[in-house]
């Protein structure tokens, strides 16, 4: 270096001192995840004895992150950082209902892989995760893709990888299996909707607006068990507005209940619905009286603010902010499990008390045409996923008799 004094001190260890600088730097160079890593740092010291005693106890330091996996660079791009960054960016906008898939994603991805750089994992790392999420179906798929592409793309855009650095998106082969999603048991649904375990879970809760929201999942639940909706952006998206009463019902017959209204209708438009595919589908007796409960919880008077076309959410303690029910319903799951005695089985989430209710209608012998318009989906995708099901629960139940 003409421009500078350099001293090797040993093999990958040296200082060197620019003849424009006060300080000593120091130049260490390790291997890190299969690659040569290049550390560059002052040694904020103008003694060189003193900068080759700073540059030991540099290089101990990066051996004892490389042992505790901590990113040897300060500003290194690891996924607990830039996944950080990310949902910060998205708790700061106000963006479409889509992100909070996103965010999600972004959550798991920076808890599975932590301190590791964003631009040292391959397409097997990735599959890892798939795997360890159980992420196998189109849907997860397409939305965890989009994810890390998002992600990919801002590290791209803030110059902290280049494009050779991006993993390819692994290839799943093996779909899910129709058994796959799962449904609950009779005696699972027997202790989720007991009602004594619904007043004790939600007398459990420390904090008011924990009281509060459990309130709120007791409705959830029951709505999605009676509709069949996804969980997530499409129920949560409800609004007072979001139902049709069968006939106009005068402002001052503040004595009618949902639970009356036979022809009671709700126009689902949000979450996986595309423009065209908007659907209206009847509200059956179970769900009018979840209605008329979550009515009372909320000291409001459904009937008119259904009238009225109320913007207001159904399912929201705070209506600027969404309930994050698979918490709520992991809290549930635990609460069964240490306070009742009751473990649920499997990897059943919230999505299973759609597939529950899909199998139930099946299994009642409705048309698999109304089942398909009625949720949402295809009759392909009932076929695909639940002809399979049906058919074991049938035989098992010949079998019973």
């Amino acid at each position: 270096m003409s421009d500078s004094d350099y001293h090797k001190i040993v093999d990958g260890v040296a200082i060197y001192k620019q003849k424009t600088s006060r300080f000593w730097w120091v130049n260490i160079t390790v291997e890190d995840q299969g690659k040569k890593q290049y550390i560059k740092k002052s040694s904020k010291e103008t003694d060189k004895e003193k900068a080759i005693e700073k540059a030991f106890e540099i290089k101990l330091l990066l051996r004892l992150k490389q042992e505790n996996n901590i990113p040897l660079h300060d500003n290194a791009p690891t996924f607990t950082h830039i996944t950080k960054i990310l949902t910060e960016n998205y708790k700061k906008k106000k963006q479409r209902s889509t992100y909070r898939t996103y965010y999600l994603h972004w959550k798991r991805l920076g808890e599975h892989f932590g301190h590791k750089r964003v631009d040292s994992i391959d397409t097997k790392d990735l599959l890892e995760f798939l795997n360890e999420f159980k992420i196998t179906s189109d849907t997860q798929l397409t939305t965890t893709k989009t994810a890390l592409k998002r992600l990919y793309e801002y590290c791209k855009t803030e110059r902290l990888i280049r494009q050779f650095d991006i993993p390819e998106f692994p290839r799943i082969d093996d779909k899910e299996d129709p058994i796959g999603r799962e449904i609950f048991s009779e005696s699972d649904l027997a202790h989720i909707f007991n009602d004594e375990n619904f007043d004790r879970f939600e007398k459990n809760g420390r904090k008011e607006l924990t009281r509060s929201i459990r309130k709120i999942f007791a409705a959830y639940l029951t709505f999605l068990w009676d509709t069949g909706l996804r969980a997530g952006t499409e129920s949560q998206s409800l609004k007072w507005k979001s139902f049709t009463l069968p006939r106009k019902v005068k402002s001052f017959e503040s004595e009618f209940t949902f639970e009356k209204q036979r022809g009671l209708n709700l126009k689902v438009n949000e979450g996986k619905v595309s423009t065209h595919d908007r659907r209206t589908i009847p509200v059956d007796k179970s769900a009018r009286t979840s209605l008329d409960y979550l009515a009372q919880i909320q000291s409001v008077d459904g009937i008119q603010l259904v009238i009225k076309r109320d913007e207001r959410y159904l399912f929201r303690v705070n209506q600027n902010k969404a309930i994050n029910f698979i918490d709520v319903f992991n809290q549930y799951k635990d609460f069964l499990k240490e306070s009742c005695g009751y473990e649920i089985e499997g990897n059943k989430t919230l999505y299973s008390f759609r597939h529950t209710y899909i199998t139930r209608m099946l299994m009642k012998g409705k048309d698999v045409h109304l089942v398909a318009k009625a949720t949402g989906t295809s009759t392909a995708m009932i076929d695909k996923y639940y002809s399979k099901l049906t058919a074991i629960m049938n035989r098992n139940a010949l079998l019973e008799d």
